[in-house]
């Protein structure tokens, strides 16, 4: 008994830990991902991620260098955080294909499948099996009601709903196709379009979060000026 009370009472240490933030919680929960000491830059991005909870209503860009680790920590720690720490209702993983998107799925689902500490502390992501209400390529849907799915640029997002929850979060990774790399017209093309139906999903208080390759300056200046 006094074993599971000490156990009880360390698990809510954690959880209280790692609700401080995406850093806090990779820190706890994630440090197979945290091969290096985060660098000042990766530090700043946590702070923006951290801030994307905290200010609503916002489009955030981040460019950083390819392997820079901007999908795992906005792909994967900042949707696991938003999961267990229910900071949303309703995120959307939106990328250049579906496939691409649905990759970030999986990488999600299978941390919630084989992290013992994650299923350990948060229980109320999980049914009685451990295993989500609903899992497919495409979607997971928590024990507690949190809803994240994807979608492909080109794939119908208007409209969306998950009961009368509209789209609280929306992050999307790298909208570019390699044709669109070195072309500013091509580039915006999709970006254009797709922005058009993202602000007709969203809730009021959203936040969107783009996050991709490093590009010259003076094409990311017109780009984030639309």
């Amino acid at each position: 008994m006094q074993k599971e009370n000490l156990q009880h009472e360390v698990s809510k240490a954690r959880r209280l830990i790692g609700s401080l933030g995406p850093n806090s919680f990779a820190q706890v929960y994630l440090h197979d991902y945290l091969k290096y000491k985060p660098s000042k830059a990766h530090e700043e991005l946590y702070e923006l991620a951290n801030d994307i909870f905290q200010q609503r209503h916002r489009y955030v860009v981040v460019a950083a260098p390819r392997g820079f680790g901007k999908t795992t920590m906005f792909g994967t720690i900042v949707i696991l955080y938003a999961l267990c720490c229910s900071k949303e209702k309703f995120i959307v993983v939106c990328s250049n294909t579906a496939s691409q998107a649905q990759e970030k799925i999986d990488n999600v689902r299978k941390v919630l499948m084989e992290n013992t500490l994650i299923q350990t502390d948060f229980p109320e992501l999980f049914g009685s099996n451990k295993k989500m209400p609903s899992w497919s390529r495409d979607e997971i849907i928590t024990a507690n009601g949190i809803r994240v799915c994807s979608f492909g640029f080109q794939q119908k997002v208007r409209g969306l709903r998950y009961g009368s929850y509209r789209p609280s979060l929306v992050l999307i990774d790298d909208l570019d196709s390699e044709n669109h790399a070195t072309n500013f017209r091509q580039k915006n093309k999709p970006r254009r379009a797709f922005n058009k139906k993202r602000m007709k999903c969203e809730k009021l208080n959203s936040a969107t979060c783009e996050y991709l390759p490093l590009i010259p300056f003076c094409t990311l200046v017109r780009m984030i000026s639309f």
